[in-house]
């Protein structure tokens, strides 16, 4: 079990993705089925309440959980069991704290001293209402704490600022040359390109944008020198994060009679959050700000029919509020008009909650980025209903059941867009052997204003996303009975039906497909430039047709009736101290956890888009002043008014229902457990998990899309820049705006390369959810735990897993859809160790065992607890290089790699190097926390708790992954700490146990 949300301080109750950031198993992160008293937890792939620790009866993880009663998951199972009140009062009360005064430095390398504060208190009691009848349990928690963060990023210098880039240096201190972009000449047959360097490497005040200036002056200053003589990297900062949080829960169990049974329980918590102003200016980003609110409620009836048969009827129902809402982020709408005084952004801006400051991003030598172009609103709410009977026969054990789970959610991703800088517009070269370490400046290309994103051509988007009410429901049946062969043999045998209705909006906002095999009777017949045909006739498909939801076809697409799901497992007794189990479970992946934002489901028409148009050839077509210009104007959003022709000459994001994939996962167990000597009981288990249809592992969902109008790369390695040239476009004011409204149709010349593909009138033609990737996961797990025996417990667990998953090598390997499998570059080695001892002295124990009053008030009830963990390195991974040695050899001292075999590849050539090489790891990561408790004894009932905890007790630092950036002046060296590893810090403790 890994947990991949973010690092160890970030994974508090309140962040919904953390509880369901849980890879068990495999890549089920974000996919696990999370039920506290039997009921969901999960809308989409967040969670949602999470109760307090004191407040929690039992926690159970489930690998691979083989009864046909849990599903809708990728296969991982979280289970949590609240307390309930008895006849007896009992309960605790409690205070965590932690001062910066006691601990550590926050971060090694910034030498920020400490600044995490927590203040953490609650209590929780359970009491009888009616003794053997009613019962209650509450609790309540409250936290005001600060969570460490930080910000490391590449700004200019005050002499930059001013148009002056003589300091600009290579890692090895060569001047960093900077050249014009609007003086770029490209040679299609020759593939070069010539462009005049700014003399002295000084921009002259009459070529700055204005725009440009303003955004380079709003940025914050360095703060060091930077990790290598370019400077990257100069700015670095840790500061917190501050959050104010509370949760409430009760449970009421009602015993009506010996065969009536029932509890009610509601639960609910608030936080507020944010950062401060990190960097002192306006364009500061809030990382984080806002609220994160959820509730669970849970409505169990149990009815015994007989003594061999129950009935119990469950109702839950599930609602989380996520909105970023920083308040001292927000700037007023005249920022934005002191950028851009032409007034274009307005109707952006009109429908947001709040203007934040714009969201430039600086690319190429290092990085940076301003403001916030978009962000989040979820309003999520489930409701689940389930029924399940069991029934006792013989040597059978049956149980079957119905479930539903109707979610809902009103969800947004409002935000005016984003602007894109490289410094690949003032290098010497666009062309894909482009090395930014040699040539160019991102902070020259946003002084002179020129637009781009390197790696989609696109300078920026702007665009209007209204908020979506969106439902969808998931259905099961099933059956299992374990039977019991022989007093030694149980088998465990088990059926389970599913069925997940597509995503449908109440205002039949969704695009069902585009279907590309209707043809555009307007577009028939269009001839091509002669220097299009001279490289390739392509069968050209003038299709299309934007394909809407309807009242008759109101969902995004059929989904299918056939998704049947076997169980099966078996358990033997082989001796008085030997078990053998073995299982297997097929689990069916939900697309709501696939596609859990549903502002991301293509709305086109009413959500909608304008890309800034990247450079062509190499020189700029737009500048951040005029980011609009009247060949590309802001486009807003029209509905369905425009049919079929619906973003015809843009690029499109689409489900196509015909083509996808349940994704399936079948996961096997093999397990001998043993009572070892002393008492230990060990356990060793051979697990794998093979998927089909996989789809983006990551735990924030996503899936793997295929775009259906590539050019064939082949063409690019044969006839290189004659695909880049610029020729008349065939397509410039053919059709009206009505019919045409994408880019296409308003700009007069366009790149060979968008005309050889199959489907030249548009753009990028991205089919979501693409089948036929996969997934494998081997572990070996291994676990040895000795209970608490004379004052000691021990636990030890290691686990060795392989993991990869199926993706495409290169361009070549892409456009003939031809998929490799990859490790996942996660560690192969994990281990944990944990344990608890006793003190033997005081009263009660081995020694001093009478001691008086005092004595034992001093030297009687301590204990200590320790867990180290320590796993191996990531996979390091390259990008598209020339090697020329073995990167494992020679390698430099300080260094965990020889960066001086890989250089940058010529432009026009395919990817031939690995993607890794096996043994080639970033660094181990270790930790060590260590308590140390004492009890006292105040009455019978009632005793007190006082702890000391210390994280990363000795205080040890981990060094993050190093580069792995060709040509980057800091390649092979770590130059960062790693997620959640922070200097020593202490928690005291209070507790009353009563």
């Amino acid at each position: 079990m890994v947990n991949q949300y973010w690092d160890v301080a970030h994974r508090n109750p309140f962040y919904m993705w953390s509880n369901g950031g849980l890879d068990i198993g495999g890549p089920t992160g974000g996919k696990n089925d999370q039920e506290l008293d039997g009921t969901p937890l999960n809308i989409s792939a967040r969670g949602s309440y999470n109760a307090p620790i004191d407040a929690v009866q039992e926690v159970a993880i489930q690998q691979n959980a083989m009864d046909a009663e849990f599903g809708f998951s990728a296969g991982g199972t979280l289970n949590l069991s609240m307390k309930s009140g008895t006849n007896d009062y009992h309960g605790t009360v409690y205070y965590f704290g932690r001062n910066p005064a006691l601990n550590a430095l926050a971060n090694r390398i910034t030498r920020d001293e400490a600044i995490i504060k927590q203040n953490i208190w609650g209590g929780t009691i359970g009491h009888p209402i009616i003794k053997n009848k009613l019962f209650n349990f509450f609790s309540y928690e409250q936290w005001r704490a600060t969570q460490p963060s930080s910000n490391v990023s590449t700004v200019p210098t005050a002499a930059e600022r001013t148009g002056d880039f003589s300091q600009a240096l290579t890692p090895q201190g060569a001047v960093r040359t900077i050249y014009d972009p609007f003086s770029t000449v490209f040679d299609p047959a020759t593939s070069t390109v010539t462009r005049t360097p700014f003399p002295n490497n000084t921009i002259p005040p009459s070529r700055f944008d204005p725009a440009g200036l303003k955004a380079l002056n709003d940025l914050w200053l360095p703060n060091r020198s930077g990790d290598d003589l370019s400077g990257v990297n100069n700015f670095k900062k840790a500061y917190a994060w501050w959050l104010k949080y509370w949760n409430i829960s009760d449970r009421v169990d009602y015993n009506l009679s010996d065969k009536w049974r029932m509890f009610f329980r509601f639960s609910k918590f608030e936080t507020r959050l944010d950062n401060p102003n990190w960097g002192g200016t306006i364009a500061v980003p809030s990382d984080n700000g806002g609220l994160m609110d959820a509730l669970n409620g849970a409505v169990d009836v149990l009815y015994m029919l007989s003594p061999y048969t129950t009935i119990n009827v469950r109702f839950g129902s599930s609602y989380v509020e996520d909105d970023y809402d920083s308040g001292w982020a927000k700037v007023p709408d005249s920022v934005w008009a002191g950028f851009f005084p032409s007034g274009w952004y307005q109707p952006a801006l009109a429908a947001l909650p709040g203007i934040y400051y714009p969201n430039f991003n600086f690319s190429g030598n290092g990085s940076a980025y301003t403001g916030f172009g978009s962000w989040w609103l979820v309003r999520g709410r489930s409701h689940n209903p389930t029924v399940n009977v069991t029934h006792d026969r013989g040597i059978h054990h049956m149980k079957a059941g119905w479930q539903l789970r109707y979610s809902y959610d009103q969800n947004g991703q409002p935000g005016p867009g984003y602007f894109n800088f490289n410094s690949v517009d003032t290098g010497n070269t666009f062309l894909g052997d482009y090395n930014a370490a040699r040539s160019g400046d991102m902070y020259a290309s946003a002084l002179l204003g020129v637009l781009d994103n390197r790696n989609n051509g696109t300078g920026g988007t702007a665009r209007i996303y209204p908020m979506v009410d969106m439902h969808q429901q998931q259905w099961a049946f099933y059956f299992q009975d374990d039977i019991k062969l022989t007093r030694k043999i149980t088998l465990n045998l088990g059926l389970r039906w599913e069925r997940e209705t597509a995503p449908l909006s109440e205002t039949r906002q969704l695009v069902r497909t585009v279907d590309l095999t209707n043809p555009i009777p307007e577009l028939q017949g269009v001839t091509m430039p002669s220097e299009v045909t001279a490289i390739a006739k392509v069968p050209y498909k003038f299709n299309g047709a934007m394909v809407y939801a309807s009242d008759a076809n109101p969902r995004m697409y059929d989904a299918p009736w056939r998704n049947f799901l076997p169980r099966a497992g078996i358990a033997i007794r082989i001796n008085d101290k030997t078990a053998f189990r073995a299982g297997y479970a097929r689990y069916a992946v939900p697309w709501v956890t696939i596609h859990p934002e549903t502002w991301d489901i293509p709305k086109n028409g009413f959500s909608q888009t304008t890309d800034m148009l990247g450079p062509l050839q190499g020189a700029p077509r737009t500048l951040l002043s005029d980011p609009f210009p009247s060949t590309n104007p802001f486009r807003r959003p029209t509905g369905n008014s425009l049919g079929r022709y619906t973003d015809l000459g843009n690029g499109i994001n689409f489900w196509d229902g015909n083509v996808m994939k349940t994704p399936i996962n079948d996961r096997f167990n093999f397990t001998i457990q043993r009572q070892a000597p002393q008492r230990f009981l060990t356990e060793a288990t051979f697990f794998f998990m093979l998927s089909r249809n996989a789809q983006d592992p990551s735990m924030w969902g996503g899936n793997y899309s295929y775009n259906l109008n590539q050019m064939d790369p082949n063409l690019a390695y044969t006839y290189k820049g004659l695909v880049d040239q610029s020729v008349p476009n065939p397509f410039y004011n053919l059709l009206p705006a009505n019919q045409m409204p994408g880019v296409l149709r308003t700009q007069p010349t366009v790149a060979v390369s968008q005309l050889l593909r199959p489907y030249p009138q548009y753009g990028d033609l991205n089919l979501l959810g693409w089948p036929g990737t996969s997934d494998h996961y081997y572990a070996l797990q291994m676990k040895a735990e000795r209970p608490m025996a004379n004052g000691v417990n021990l636990i030890l667990a290691y686990n060795y897993n392989q993991e990869s998953h199926g993706y495409w090598f290169n361009d070549p390997d892409l456009y003939a859809n031809k998929i490799t499998m990859f490790d996942r570059g996660y560690p192969r080695h994990n281990m944990r160790i944990g344990g608890t001892w006793e003190l033997p002295f005081g009263k009660g124990r081995k020694y001093l065992g009478s001691a008086g009053r005092f004595v034992d008030a001093i030297v009687g009830g301590w204990a200590t607890s320790h867990l180290f963990m320590i796993r191996g390195g990531n996979l390091m991974t390259f990008g598209q290089a020339v090697v020329s040695g073995n990167p494992t050899e020679n390698v430099p001292s300080g260094l965990y790699f020889n960066p001086a075999v890989f250089s940058i590849a010529p432009a026009y050539t395919p990817r031939t190097n690995p993607r890794y090489y096996d043994g080639l790891r970033g660094p181990k990561f270790w930790s060590l926390d260590s308590t140390a408790v004492k009890y006292f004894k105040i009455t019978e009932r009632v005793k007190f708790e006082l702890r000391m905890e210390f994280y990363n007790m000795p205080n040890a630092f981990m060094p993050s992954d190093p580069d792995v950036g060709i040509a980057s002046g800091t390649a092979g060296r770590s130059t960062w700490v790693a997620g959640g590893n922070y200097g020593r810090e202490i928690q005291y403790t209070g507790r009353i146990h009563f």
